[in-house]
């Protein structure tokens, strides 16, 4: 027989209950609707549509105008950061070239020279560029050992070697990296009929002669010691360079700088058509060095621009904003400004003239 007062008792555990449901979904996500809680019952009912509110077309088009605000400025940004990230590769890439420069110093007391001539020359040389030598200091081992130090580096003995790819020879910044260089790889294999269809891998980052401009600095230019610089031929002007020979200072003298995108040929930013790519001066495994000139806005040379002005016959050129980096002769590196004045970026070119730098 049931207690008279279960019922009541029933009422209220029911009553608790609901009060506890009605606080749980009212707590949740379900803003269109309404509880009530009645004897018994739970009644749920829904907001008329015309309580809730929606965007408007004006609301909408001014949210899709700030976010388009947003992008704009946060994209430069964005690629500044990337940029950024590219030169500090880029930079470290120059690093390493330099380790391995003086690691080869360690080994051999000299530096590499830019061009070893074996036998003959002018005649016949035995070609074999500075960045081949450093293979071995490059964690390139391998392909070292591949290479056929009796035959030039266009030789078809040379013809798998010289195609690879060197990642510590490349700029990210770069469009499309380096690239393949076909055609006649240099001037004496053109003259002797020498596998003239050659190709080989280029490289962006090339060595320092030293500099000829006989408008900006005559005296210097016209002596073949005076304007030399870091990287040599052997035999001619002068022999290898060990460190001792740069008496300027190996921090004010630069050994490799920027030279990109030398699978074609550009200046000032814009392809410079008729001129012809070679080997030799643009592909790792050439001589991969040669003097820095100055030009002129219509491609003559001895003019006043030497740093991003073209990368014909490897000078300094790169796609860095407002200047290019280059390797000074003690392992750092420096990012010299496109505007920097001419005569005393030159001054760092040479080993031994004696000019006066300013700070740079």
């Amino acid at each position: 027989m049931p207690s008279p007062h279960s019922e009541p008792d029933w009422h209220a555990s029911c009553s608790l209950y609901l009060a506890l449901l009605v606080r749980s979904l009212e707590r949740s996500a379900l803003p269109a609707m309404h509880f009530k809680c009645e004897r018994h019952a739970l009644r749920i009912e829904m907001t008329p549509a015309e309580k809730r509110r929606a965007f408007t077309l004006i609301e909408l088009l001014v949210v899709i105008a700030i976010v388009a605000i947003l992008v704009a400025l946060l994209l430069p940004a964005v690629q500044q950061a990337r940029e950024a990230a590219r030169r500090t590769q880029c930079r470290n890439n120059l690093k390493q070239i330099g380790l391995a420069l003086h690691n080869y110093h360690d080994a051999h007391n000299c530096f590499p020279a830019y061009n070893f001539m074996y036998s003959n020359w002018p005649v016949y040389e035995k070609h074999c560029g500075w960045v081949t030598n450093l293979l071995p200091y490059l964690d390139q081992k391998p392909l070292y050992t591949s290479y056929n130090f009796n035959k030039s580096y266009y030789e078809p003995e040379n013809r798998t070697a010289i195609m690879t790819k060197l990642t510590v020879m490349e700029c990210p910044s770069t469009p499309n990296g380096v690239g393949m260089i076909s055609g006649s790889p240099s001037f004496d294999a053109i003259g002797i009929s020498l596998n003239p269809n050659a190709a080989a891998m280029s490289a962006d980052y090339a060595g320092s002669n030293g500099f000829v401009n006989p408008v900006i600095s005559p005296t210097i230019s016209a002596d073949k010691f005076l304007r030399s610089g870091f990287f040599q031929r052997t035999g001619y002007p002068l022999p290898v360079n060990p460190i001792r020979n740069i008496t300027d200072g190996t921090s004010n003298t630069v050994a490799v700088w920027e030279s990109a995108g030398r699978d074609r040929v550009l200046l000032f930013g814009q392809n410079w058509s008729g001129q012809t790519v070679y080997a030799e001066h643009n592909a790792w495994a050439g001589g991969n060095a040669f003097f820095c000139y100055g030009w002129n806005r219509d491609g003559t040379k001895y003019g006043p621009y030497a740093i991003n002005a073209t990368n014909l016959t490897a000078q300094p050129y790169s796609f860095h904003t407002g200047g290019a980096q280059f390797l000074l002769a003690d392992g750092s590196v420096k990012f010299l400004s496109e505007n920097m004045n001419t005569a005393s970026f030159y001054a760092l070119l040479t080993i031994g003239a004696g000019e006066v730098v300013d700070n740079f």
